[in-house]
């Protein structure tokens, strides 16, 4: 009887089920090395001075979306974290030479004394986390991601929000390569809300507010391209043994979480030898 009922109790096991994300697609597609020693290899690696300035703003806005902090708050709440988890840790942003620390502080703080969306959208879901079985042409797969913002506007139509630290796109194409990952959670939108958004919104924290959201219609085309691309992005991580690296100078030396651990990069072993 009992193992009857656990027959009929346990729908499906996923133990060893992998699980996809759009940052752990775009950490292939950027350098299959580094996914090596990251997702097989279990490596740490390390953090970035533009990934802690952006963790600080993240943290700070899903805190108040959530109710942990009031918007009169935010402003000296701002101040706060970014001494704490950013000046006393001493790091600073340097683009090309250049210090640009204060700026992105100043940034920062102008998108905290005002922190409001477009008039008539009202937030739906703040910091959902999805995980979901995708099936396409015979293969399945296992996506998961956690959504910034959704939002609906006075029309009841539905508005996938991304919060960035960025100061803008460089080009389009940039931009589409983002708006890849707004479109992967539509996909959970649709299979949750039972209908696509209508609209892909960048909330870019760190511009003045009348161009701080790039709004893009959600199309359909897109979607179908998008869906394919991570299905053979899924198909070419299984399938990879070559696990070759991709050298970029600014990207190796600045962005890359394994740029201490990876023995193709020029920083390998630098934090060691200097301690």
């Amino acid at each position: 009887m009992l193992d009857r009922f656990v027959d009929d109790l346990v729908v499906v096991d996923l133990t060893n089920e992998e699980r996809f994300s759009f940052s752990k697609l775009t950490t292939y597609e950027n350098c299959p090395y580094e996914w090596l020693l990251h997702y097989k290899f279990g490596e740490r690696g390390s953090d970035n001075a533009f990934a802690r300035a952006g963790s600080v703003a993240h943290e700070l806005i899903d805190d108040y979306w959530r109710g942990k902090v009031s918007e009169f708050e935010l402003p000296q709440e701002f101040e706060n974290r970014w001494q704490e988890q950013f000046e006393d840790e001493g790091w600073s942003i340097r683009v090309f030479g250049r210090d640009v620390t204060e700026k992105t502080k100043n940034d920062f703080a102008n998108y905290f004394s005002d922190v409001s969306l477009p008039d008539g959208w009202k937030v739906l879901e703040s910091e959902k986390q999805y995980t979901m079985i995708f099936k396409h042409k015979g293969e399945s797969i296992m996506l998961t991601g956690i959504l910034d913002l959704l939002a609906e506007d006075e029309n009841g139509d539905l508005i996938v929000i991304d919060n960035k630290s960025k100061a803008g796109f460089k080009n389009d194409a940039e931009k589409s390569e983002y708006l890849r990952q707004l479109y992967l959670y539509s996909l959970f939108i649709r299979e949750r809300f039972g209908k696509f958004p209508k609209k892909l919104c960048f909330n870019l924290m760190r511009l003045p507010k009348n161009k701080r959201f790039v709004i893009e219609e959600f199309e359909e085309e897109a979607m179908w391209e998008i869906v394919k691309w991570i299905f053979k992005t899924t198909k070419d991580i299984k399938g990879e043994f070559l696990w070759e690296p991709k050298p970029n100078n600014f990207y190796c030396h600045s962005l890359c979480g394994q740029r201490y651990n990876c023995r193709f990069g020029p920083l390998y072993n630098e934090e060691e030898e200097d301690e």
